[in-house]
């Protein structure tokens, strides 16, 4: 079989770094992520070539590349917006007319109920093109395959963001021990210092002296480098002094203090291979910057995501790391108890699934040469998968199962109580039977709502579920806390999980919360098919 000629276009996978920040981050597509893209574009299809795909193509460049190339991959980020106009693009890909692999395009905006971008005539012709030469197009998260299907566009394939991939390894796992904050090593990014949940960032790390890496911070990596500022534009000038403004008014600090902090404690990098060696100082990475956050992750190092828009929220979804959304950022940040609560069980039991359907798709688009390109796609079996989940669960169950056994009940949930309540999303249906609940879920985050329990002063109580399930998945139990954010009651930093597997479980969880425990809401799954609830015992 001949050798499939890759060559790529879209993200850049590395640039030739000038001694001018502003001009560097101008270089990255405004944004060092997008290197993290193309890198893992070039290290999954051993990419010797790119285009511009800005650029328009002459004539001879179309020759050669139809000459020596059979198949375009394109790292593609946020394309779908209403500022840029893809028109280029566009005249470039259809002047090819290669088949094309886009990998991880996806749609911006502030959240995910905007169902409708207005976007320009090119981009549109741009999203057409792709459309006809691509068998199937690699979409981010279902918010970017909502907005597609509306436009007429129906082949494509959701597959997260080429990065999930990077480690080229069907059995990646991520694993993590409990820390208190002196072991912690942490890394910290944030988007946009003006938005409260960066605030909060960017104070936590001040007043810590924690080390923050950057990706659009041109601005601050003049102070990191003692440079003066070399721009004459009126525009850059304003947001530059803008920028000092709002880093006094944050940090209560003098302007030299602040840059003084950079430069002991500011990176931002335009070589990958510089970038991870820096990250694997770290034990814990936090922010708002997914990829800032999934480099850490593609080299076992747990990070926590705080999603502030339909982008980072999709991306963070699908490719199951954890995460708190900004709106959920309330209150002195507690970064012992994130990284001790955060949970990457789905994130392991999910990952050979998704990375055996991304070689599915990589078929779909003609890539022939999979085993050459991927290190390992030989999926373990279930018990290999498994052995290491259970070994550290079952010290806990271990516990629990006493408790049950000597403790007092606090709640034995009845069942008719549940299917009485209105069917949370998800939910097609409530059937009471002989042997549980039947639940019948019909999508991916099926939310079944409990009824409140009996009033009483805990904040630690202990549940045990025995649960029927139509597949291996993930079940996770989120608690409402006293006093807690009416708007947002549940959110990632206040749940439990555990895996479960398809037949019949027994499930011990241990709930511990910072006020009196409210409520419960059991997501029971999130695999479609279904369930059969049996019992739902909660004790103190």
């Amino acid at each position: 079989m001949a050798k499939l000629r890759y060559i790529q276009c879209g993200a850049e996978y590395r640039i030739s770094p000038s001694r001018d920040p502003y001009e560097n981050y101008v270089s990255t597509g405004l944004n060092t992520g997008n290197l993290y893209i193309g890198y893992a574009v070039h290290t999954l299809f051993n990419t010797r070539k790119m285009f511009n795909l800005w650029a328009p193509l002459t004539e001879q460049e179309v020759n050669e590349i139809k000459s020596n190339f059979d198949i375009i991959v394109m790292g593609a980020s946020n394309f779908i917006n209403s500022s840029t106009d893809f028109g280029v693009p566009a005249d470039n890909l259809n002047k090819l007319k290669l088949p094309i692999i886009v990998l991880g395009i996806g749609a911006q905006a502030p959240n995910e109920t905007i169902k409708k971008i207005p976007l320009t005539k090119g981009t549109e012709r741009f999203l057409n093109s792709i459309s006809e030469y691509s068998n199937l197009i690699g979409v981010r998260g279902e918010y970017t395959a909502e907005l597609l299907e509306k436009m007429g566009i129906r082949n494509f394939q959701i597959i997260g963001c080429p990065t999930y991939y990077i480690n080229k390894n069907i059995n990646y796992k991520i694993y993590k021990s409990e820390r208190n904050f002196n072991e912690l090593k942490i890394a910290l990014n944030y988007t946009n210092i003006s938005q409260r949940c960066d605030e909060k960032i960017l104070k936590f790390a001040y007043e810590n002296d924690i080390d923050i890496i950057g990706q659009t911070e041109y601005v601050e990596e003049y102070w990191k480098r003692s440079l003066p500022y070399n721009f004459s534009d009126e525009k850059l000038c304003k947001k530059t002094k803008d920028k000092e403004k709002l880093y006094t008014k944050i940090l209560k600090r003098d302007i030299n203090e602040v840059k003084e902090f950079m430069r002991n404690h500011f990176d931002q990098y335009y070589d990958i291979d510089q970038w991870i060696q820096q990250i694997k100082k770290y034990n814990f990475v936090f922010g708002t910057r997914f990829h800032g956050n999934m480099i850490a992750v593609q080299n076992s190092i747990p990070s926590l995501l705080v999603t502030h828009d339909s982008r980072t929220k999709e991306l963070a979804e699908f490719c199951n790391i954890p995460y708190i959304t900004a709106n959920n950022l309330v209150g002195d940040l507690n970064l012992e108890r994130l990284y001790n609560e955060m949970d990457y069980s789905k994130f392991n039991l999910e990952y050979p699934t998704k990375f055996k359907s991304f070689l599915e798709f990589l078929k779909n688009n003609g890539v022939l040469d999979i085993d050459e390109l991927i290190i390992n796609s030989d999926l373990q079996n279930e018990a290999q998968l498994t052995t290491e989940s259970i070994k550290s669960l079952s010290i806990m169950d271990s516990y629990i199962s006493e408790v049950f056994a000597t403790s007092q009940i606090l709640y034995r949930c009845p069942l008719e109580n549940i299917a009485a309540l209105n069917q949370g999303p998800c939910v097609d249906r409530y059937t009471l039977e002989i042997d549980g609940l039947h639940i019948k879920v019909v999508g991916t985050d099926p939310m079944v709502i409990l009824p409140n329990f009996v009033n009483y002063d805990k904040t630690k109580v202990y549940v045990k579920i025995q649960l029927t399930a139509p597949a291996n998945t993930v079940l996770e139990i989120f608690y409402e806390e006293e006093n807690g954010e009416s708007q947002y009651p549940y959110s990632e930093s206040r749940k439990v999980s555990n895996i479960i597997y398809e037949g019949k479980n027994e499930i011990y969880l241990a709930i511990e919360a910072d006020a009196i425990i409210k409520s419960l809401r059991l997501d029971i799954g999130n695999t479609p098919g279904e369930y059969v609830l049996h019992s739902l015992e909660i004790r103190a």
